[in-house]
């Protein structure tokens, strides 16, 4: 059994070795308990009966997460608990309660999905080095490997700063207990080994929260783009088409009519039905509003990827709102939106009349996204990572990119597929099934609607047709924005 439990470690650490280059990695701490419990067989003369194990713990840990879909990892486990035995066990004495303090080594393997908070299973593989008995002289039973069988979930959480890995388990053990007379028993499980006693413990369970500090070790300059915006943008060059320096950076569309939503082989049912959709001529911008354009108006950048020329992230629908209002009288221009707060309750009424910047109906983006095309991206029925930043697998890109690094659409528009989600004017709400000219979304609901896709996303939420919603005061990584002005500005 010990011989394939070294294996079993061998295997791991060369996986993890090997696949270095393809890993995040961190190191933390973390705490755990596990109580063990139930039938008991020993050798003839132990006899059998029922032992209950209960332990709680604390350690430090490394660990390495290659493919983003592994984690590995090793770390020292310190803890304390009790042995409570009974029945015929230890030469017919029917109760033994022993106090124990541990030394142990953890090593653990852990499959989970490639998302920044998602659900992982995997085994855990725990050695006691060593067990020092507090209040039994006469028999010392304890456990000198446990094979732990968990699930639980891992989240990736903290700031580009201080980016940071949480990690819950639960797990049930399979252990193998050595048993050995004496005082002095498991000073050390290398020493141990010639003691060849198993009793097997028929049930346990535990519970296991990590916390680490992680670092990126596929591309580090994920955790600050700032700090390394030169080498980014000469790593995108190859898809670098404009300068970023034009104008105001808004790009004129004539209005038109155009097929809105997506067919029931394409997409999905809140992407339905398909129907005639009219919309009057508007200017849009050509990019992403950047972090740089959103501190000239706020003064604040709340982004977690830092880089002038990133896409703002982590505003809500309400931020959006405000920036379109200041950059209008920063330029002279009238506000489009009137914010109210009656009763606590902040209220947004669109001025119609107005000409200032504001965010685009859903229909306006889809028909600026899809620029005349009918397929599911506007580069046809299909879309790949030179042409767009959305997530892949083995994709290049866990990150925002510097606005416009892709190709532009047939209209001359940016990153409408990939990079971040955008937020729109309209709540979110079914499509009516007839046709409509100029629609602004559903006249109830809470939720405002998200458009375009995100470099966390698959492809297939970065369709032309997707659409999703969020509360408009959420706040996430991959939500920015871009403006609108009147057709006439």
């Amino acid at each position: 059994m010990y011989k394939k439990n070294i294996l079993l470690l061998i295997i791991i650490v060369i996986v993890a070795v090997s696949s270095f280059a393809q890993t995040s990695g961190g190191a933390g701490i973390y705490f755990g308990s596990d109580f063990g419990g139930g039938f008991k067989v020993s050798l003839p003369d132990y006899g059998s009966g029922k032992e209950t194990l209960p332990n709680f713990g604390f350690g430090f840990y490394g660990f390495l997460d290659f493919f983003r879909i592994t984690e590995v990892s090793l770390g020292f486990l310190f803890g304390s608990g009790s042995n409570n035995a009974s029945g015929d066990l230890f030469d017919n004495r029917t109760k033994i309660i022993t106090d124990f303090n541990y030394l142990g080594l953890n090593t653990g393997l852990l499959l989970k999905f490639p998302w920044a908070f998602s659900p992982a299973i995997g085994i855990d593989y725990q050695i006691f080095i060593s067990m020092n008995y507090s209040n039994n002289s006469y028999i010392n039973p304890g456990s000198l490997n446990n094979l732990w069988y968990k699930f639980g979930f891992i989240w990736d959480i903290g700031s580009s700063s201080f980016p940071v890995r949480l990690t819950a388990l639960y797990g049930f053990r399979d252990a193998n207990n050595y048993e050995k007379e004496g005082k002095d028993f498991f000073n050390s499980a290398f020493s141990s080994l010639g003691y060849d006693s198993p009793v097997d413990t028929a049930l346990g369970h535990g519970l296991t929260i990590k916390m680490a500090l992680r670092y990126d070790a596929i591309n580090n300059s994920e955790r600050d783009p700032a700090a390394n915006q030169q080498t980014q943008s000469a790593a995108l060059s190859p898809h670098r088409h404009v300068s970023l320096t034009t104008a105001n950076n808004l790009v004129y569309i004539n209005g038109g009519t155009f097929i809105m939503g997506s067919s029931k082989k394409e997409g999905v049912s809140n992407e339905r039905p398909q129907r005639r959709v009219t919309v009057s001529s508007f200017s849009i911008s050509k990019y992403e509003i950047t972090q740089k354009e959103y501190m000239e108006i706020m003064g604040a950048n709340p982004s977690q990827f830092k880089g002038e020329y990133l896409p703002v992230e982590r505003v809500n629908w309400f931020d959006a709102i405000e920036y379109c209002n200041r950059r209008s009288i920063k330029e002279g221009l009238t506000p489009a939106y009137i914010i109210s707060n009656p009763d606590g309750n902040i209220t947004v009424t669109w001025n119609r009349d107005a000409d200032g910047y504001r965010l685009p109906t859903e229909a306006e983006w889809e028909y600026a996204c899809r620029a005349g095309t009918t397929t599911a991206f506007n580069t046809g029925d299909s879309i790949n990572t030179d042409q767009a930043n959305y997530h892949t697998e083995y994709g290049p890109n866990r990150i925002t990119s510097i606005v416009g690094s892709y190709p532009a659409n047939p209209w001359g528009l940016y990153d409408m597929h990939g990079n971040v989600l955008e937020w729109c004017w309209d709540r979110y709400g079914s499509y009516l099934n007839k046709p409509e000219i100029d629609p602004t979304g559903a006249n109830r609901g809470d939720n405002r609607v998200v458009r375009g896709g995100a470099f966390y996303y698959r492809s297939n939420k970065a369709r032309s047709a997707f659409r999703n919603s969020y509360n408009p005061l959420h706040r996430h990584v991959c939500i920015g924005f871009r403006v609108v002005l009147p057709a006439d500005m």
